[in-house]
């Protein structure tokens, strides 16, 4: 048994749709669950009619609604999947019946931003099992908010495992065993009482991977709209390459620096069961993809690839000596959780803290609670550029080779040590691309075929 997943690019349009059921009959002997993302940019445009209507402008939240649904109705005539329009049809019945609930209100909660968003893989899902039954497979509809169970942490819920896993094995281990082919959405689930929740943005991905390691599954695809991993952005370096295979320990520490083929979360279900994961690309189904598995084969390419993160921003906390260091140490992580701020990278002297954030995080929280133990100071415009490969830290000259490629640049902050994997800088954002591209002429001027496609 496989778990495959497809975002949002994968089914975009008919076509594209119709290519993502060639590729399940393809993979039909091994017996696949299908997850699936909401059609390209839904859940956005869902959210934005939704915060217009609360916002007091309805008639502009209705007409991007009407727009979603010609776009969908649209893609169900191109399939000639008509059979699912009166179920669609009654979705957006639905949600315009809450954008006018919205504009009374006039206040859109977390809890709301949930249901509003969870139509969009409603819709796609029924979409696909529409169109998988239209080409003879015996495909099946499930509900994701019936066994993916979290927390009520709305917009960022987290799964209950110990309730969600056999709830999983429950629903979908008979539709297997009937030689049915599942069909579940990705991102959504709901709480202990029924309500329902998302995962955060992305969040498809790792309910493929906590469906596939509650099923003990032989493999998880990810299916997107590109080859696999890669040695750095395409967007911004078109001479990129593939890369064949990576550890989890690699992948996470890419996903943390702001890879963004994958959910950072995905990999932790996967790797605690041992499962591959694969990443595939739907537009080109026969090109190979990148494997992550528990280790990745040595090789005479040190680093895989090149992740960044931007904009970043810098804050720096100087004790002012009132606290005892561990005392004050402790202030200060304890600020930032209660601050609800995610630190990239943390780095500590004697008296100073160093945290690398994202610019959209607000600070002046943090600031507030340490102003009378420390100065703090924030500057902005800076990014993270992130060298992952196996075992980093044992290489020597990486460092050396680096500051030599980037020695007319400034680096306000460096880590290294704390992960194997990985070297992490921070620049001014404004060298951001040019630190990248002479860091991967650097590194993959002479890649290992091995390796590499």
């Amino acid at each position: 048994m496989i778990v495959m997943k497809f975002g949002g690019s994968s089914v975009a349009d008919a076509p594209s749709i119709e290519r993502v059921v060639n590729i399940i009959r393809g993979y039909l002997p091994q017996h696949p669950v299908i997850v699936v993302s909401a059609m390209s940019k839904t859940t956005r445009k869902l959210l934005r009619a939704a915060e217009l209507a609360a916002g007091g402008d309805l008639a502009a939240g209705t007409t991007q609604l009407e727009e979603l649904k010609a776009y969908h109705m649209e893609v169900i005539r191109g399939l000639r999947a008509t059979a699912v329009e009166s179920e669609v049809d009654g979705y957006f019945n639905e949600i315009e019946r809450l954008l006018s609930g919205l504009a009374i209100l006039r206040e859109f909660t977390p809890r709301g931003r949930d249901r509003i968003a969870a139509y969009g893989e409603l819709i796609s899902s029924k979409i696909l099992v529409e169109a998988l039954r239209r080409a003879g497979v015996n495909a099946r509809w499930l509900d994701a908010r019936q066994f993916i169970i979290t927390d009520d942490d709305h917009t960022r819920a987290r799964p209950l495992f110990d309730m969600a896993n056999p709830k999983i094995v429950h629903a979908l281990r008979p539709c297997l065993e009937a030689g049915q082919i599942p069909v579940t959405q990705g991102y959504i689930g709901s709480t202990i009482d029924g309500i329902t929740t998302t995962l955060g943005f992305e969040g498809s991905d790792y309910t493929a991977a906590i469906i596939g390691a509650a099923l003990d599954a032989q493999d998880i695809q990810i299916w997107t709209d590109v080859n696999g991993i890669m040695t750095a952005d395409p967007a911004l370096l078109p001479e990129a390459r593939t890369v064949k295979i990576l550890s989890f320990a690699e992948a996470k520490e890419l996903t943390h620096f702001g890879a963004k083929v994958l959910h950072p979360k995905t990999l932790f279900p996967a790797h605690e069961k041992a499962i591959p994961v694969h990443i595939y690309n739907s537009k080109q189904p026969d090109a190979p993809g990148t494997v992550i598995a528990l280790e990745a084969p040595p090789a005479r390419t040190p680093v895989k690839s090149l992740a960044y993160k931007k904009p970043i921003s810098l804050v720096t906390i100087i004790s002012n000596g009132s606290l005892p260091r561990l005392r004050f140490f402790k202030l200060v992580f304890d600020a930032l959780e209660r601050a609800g701020l995610f630190a990239y990278i943390a780095a500590i002297s004697e008296l100073r803290v160093a945290l690398a954030v994202d610019s959209s995080e607000m600070t002046q929280a943090l600031i507030n609670q340490l102003r009378h133990a420390a100065q703090t100071m924030v500057t902005h415009n800076h990014a993270i550029v992130c060298l992952v490969g196996e075992r980093l830290k044992q290489r020597p000259g990486i460092v050396a080779d680096v500051f030599q490629a980037l020695n007319d640049m400034r680096f306000d902050l460096i880590s290294q040590g704390a992960s194997e994997h990985s070297l992490a800088l921070i620049v001014h954002e404004a060298n951001l691309e040019t630190a990248l591209k002479r860091l991967h002429e650097l590194l993959f001027q002479n890649p290992d075929p091995a390796l590499f496609y």
